[in-house]
């Protein structure tokens, strides 16, 4: 509060001694027209007030509001993203080269002529099936016409569970002397994944590498660490929002002397 040198009345009450000057706009006071703030007193004039820096207790709710915000945005944002990249870099990691011994559910894309039709039949064969499937569809293939790939796709979807082959997917490169090479998506559950990388021609496939895992057991593993990741985050925000509301505080006040 600016002390009085004098006596001066206040401004509003004409008969009342004056106790201060608004620290924005200089002019004498009574106590009942002014208003503390964290180190200088401000006259009820809505210009002034605008003027006066938050207190502490604001400054905690602003913190505490900035904060949830924060969290709850970055946890619509980013969460599935992050988890997104977390499994996909858990699944280079778990990565296996295959060798001789092929894994008994490492998935084959096999396609058998239709007759009176272009497009042939396709199927997600898993290893430990590939012989009995071969023997009871002769003429079956293990490459696809790069160009009906979208269609084979689509042909794939009529797979369920419980059929005994892979559902999923399969993305092909056309390689020289008539192979290709091949990323076959193809699981028995919906909660886990399974892909097999093979290189084949028309009537043998080379395996090159497998990966398979439980889906969920990585969302468990993951969801933890990007909790603590937001919170940690929107914690740095929620400070570095406090420290710009007070140094504009500051700045205001200084402005006004």
């Amino acid at each position: 509060m600016h002390e009085l040198l004098i006596r001066e009345y206040c401004t509003n009450h004409p008969d009342k001694e004056a106790v201060g000057k608004c620290h924005v706009c200089g002019l004498p006071y009574c106590k009942d027209c002014l208003v503390e703030g964290p180190e200088f007193y401000y006259c009820k004039n809505e210009s002034c007030l605008a003027m006066k820096p938050e207190s502490k207790g604001r400054l905690r709710s602003v913190g505490c509001s900035t904060f949830i915000v924060v969290f709850l945005l970055l946890s619509v944002i980013d969460s599935i993203p992050l988890l997104m990249l977390a499994t996909k870099q858990e699944e280079k990691a778990r990565i296996e080269a295959v060798g001789s011994n092929i894994p008994d559910m490492f998935p084959v894309l096999v396609t058998t002529p239709v007759k009176s039709s272009t497009l042939p039949d396709v199927a997600i064969v898993f290893n430990k099936d590939l012989a009995d499937y071969l023997e009871a569809h002769p003429g079956s293939k293990f490459i696809v016409p790069i160009s009906r790939v979208d269609e084979l796709n689509s042909q794939l979807k009529r797979f369920t569970y419980d059929s005994g082959f892979g559902v999923g997917g399969f993305s092909v490169t056309k390689l020289p002397g008539g192979r290709q090479r091949f990323k076959v998506e193809g699981t028995w559950d919906d909660d886990r994944v399974n892909i097999g990388w093979y290189e084949a021609d028309s009537s043998s496939f080379k395996p090159i590498k497998c990966v398979w895992y439980f889906g969920p057991g990585l969302v468990m593993k993951y969801t933890p660490v990007i909790f603590v990741f937001n919170l940690v985050v929107a914690f740095i925000i929620m400070i570095a929002w406090k420290i710009v509301i007070n140094r504009q505080s500051r700045y205001s006040a200084q402005q006004s002397e």
